[in-house]
């Protein structure tokens, strides 16, 4: 009687069928493996990507633009099964308020920058809105140039405790604080830019400035001239 001889790459392909199903029945056989039950149990690894092209749930809106420190922009989520988590890609610029439905959220803006809002839901699946920031102006105080001339005492006399309000436009908020280089001449108030007049330590030329998050500065000049 002759043996018969398999050939080494029919038996090889052989084994790796049945390996392959004894591990598939076996999976089959435990417990909780329905794309359902994995989903819930096996929270979406790539939490940290923030990628909108494989994005799949649709944000309302889909883009929207920070204009002003303290603007609030409403987010919704129209897909997904809830309830939904929200996050934003950079907490400086701003956070999030979420509803009790989690399927709505208002983005607060802390700070004129990109941003991007993402909401995911109890499946894993997340969509992201992004957040762009409006062009400021440039920095600059108003007024920015005030010159207070007195002729005699009694003009002086009356200069002495005049005020001046000055504002800050442009720029990128928070601003602050108001500042002088010379308090002898006068004094700023460093929230409210409320300038008081100082005759008593002479004349002069005082100079005002204030600064933005960007890290611009503006000035402004505040001149005595006494007789």
């Amino acid at each position: 009687m002759k043996t018969k001889h398999w050939p080494i790459a029919a038996m090889v392909a052989a084994l790796a069928v049945t390996a392959g199903i004894l591990v598939f029945t076996g999976c089959e056989d435990e417990p909780n493996t329905d794309i359902s039950s994995y989903l819930d149990q096996n929270p979406y690894e790539s939490s940290g990507r923030v990628n909108p092209s494989i994005a799949d749930l649709k944000m309302v809106p889909e883009q929207a633009s920070a204009a002003t420190v303290g603007q609030e922009i409403e987010f919704r989520v129209d897909e997904g099964r809830s309830p939904f988590t929200w996050t934003v890609a950079n907490h400086d610029a701003g956070h999030m308020h979420v509803s009790a439905d989690t399927r709505h959220a208002i983005y607060k803006v802390e700070r004129l920058l990109p941003n991007q809002v993402i909401a995911r839901d109890v499946q894993g699946r997340y969509g992201v809105a992004e957040i762009t920031a409006a062009a400021a102006g440039a920095l600059k105080i108003i007024p920015s140039s005030i010159t207070l001339t007195a002729t005699n005492a009694a003009d002086a006399a009356a200069l002495d405790g005049h005020i001046i309000n000055f504002r800050v436009d442009g720029g990128v908020e928070p601003y602050g604080p108001w500042m002088v280089s010379d308090p002898q001449l006068g004094t700023i108030d460093p929230n409210t830019g409320v300038y008081i007049v100082n005759t008593d330590d002479g004349e002069g030329e005082n100079i005002v400035s204030i600064s933005d998050s960007a890290g611009s500065v503006a000035t402004a000049t505040v001149r005595t001239d006494l007789p």
